[in-house]
Parts: C-alpha cells; sequence; structure tokens
C-alpha cells in the first residue's frame, strides 16, 4: 500500500532481509500444508494486524485481533521412483 511498485509473490509471502530491515515487507497471506508425514499438535496462534491507511496520530492501536489454530506437520513429497520403508 506504501509502495508504488512491487512483485506480487513478495506483496503476498512477505520479505524478511535481516541485514536491511527497512526492505522487509509484511507477508499478506500464508500457506499451510493439509498432511504430513508426522503426527501434527495443533497450537492456537494469537495474532493481531494493524491498518495500514490509518495514521498513528488518529489511533495507535491494533486493526484486528484474533486466534486461529495451526500445525507445523513435515510435508516430504516422494516420487514413485524412490524406495522408502517406513
Amino acid at each position: 500500500m506504501r509502495h508504488d511498485r512491487m512483485a506480487v509473490d513478495i506483496a503476498m509471502f512477505g520479505r524478511m532481509l535481516a541485514n536491511k530491515p527497512d526492505f522487509n515487507v509484511e507477508a499478506a497471506c500464508q500457506v499451510a500444508h493439509a498432511f504430513g508425514v508426522s503426527e501434527t499438535i495443533v497450537e492456537d496462534d494469537f495474532f493481531t494486524a494493524v491498518d495500514d491507511l490509518r495514521a498513528a496520530s488518529d489511533d495507535a492501536g491494533a486493526g484486528h485481533l484474533g486466534e486461529t489454530g495451526f500445525g507445523s506437520a513435515l510435508f516430504t513429497p516422494i516420487s514413485a521412483s524412490t524406495k522408502i520403508c517406513w
């Protein structure tokens, strides 16, 4: 919203540059795999979102507060030619 031009993938998934934090971009979406190869424990994620279009002098509070469940299953693509014994 604040930049004139930005690549679509960076606008969607964000970017973090540890050495140059001025170039960091917050992600607009996330991806989670629907299944994995190991047991997954679902945890709670408490999150906030800011309203970038609102001036900080008007209201510096969060634009949204929420909670969602997430899991971090191990996702491994396996081809049919790979022989693996579980």
